[in-house]
């Protein structure tokens, strides 16, 4: 996710357009679960999170859920674990409130080209 992350924006900022730059991704070797079915750059599958604000929702709620199974697996096991009941809880459900964040920009440093870049940063 993360690779698909920087490369989307480093492609977007070089002025590539995103649905052209995320069709490329995921014909070619790039080719993976967050390019062609999450893309994370917002724009570019109307169904993935980053077409609804990176909204947290249903999928959170379930997972505490299912973690909560584990947990509750665990005790009834008598086996030390390090996922508290509580703490857990309160961590998905907290994150389930929140907006995740857009990547940060990709910036490039062209002091020191790589040979035979074409490309002009002025």
């Amino acid at each position: 996710m993360m690779g698909v992350a920087e490369a989307m924006s480093l492609g977007v900022s070089l002025g590539i357009d995103p649905a052209v730059l995320a069709g490329i991704i995921s014909t070619s070797t790039g080719r993976c679960w967050s390019s062609d079915t999450y893309n994370p750059y917002p724009g570019v599958l109307p169904n993935a999170p980053a077409a609804c604000g990176y909204s947290g929702g249903f999928a959170t709620v379930l997972m505490l859920k299912d973690l909560g199974l584990a947990t509750e697996a665990v005790r009834h096991a008598k086996q030390p674990g390090w996922l508290d009941g509580k703490y857990l809880s309160d961590s998905i459900t907290s994150w389930a409130s929140r907006r995740l964040h857009t990547p940060a920009p990709v910036t490039i440093d062209c002091r020191a080209p790589f040979p035979g870049c074409r490309m002009s940063c002025h």
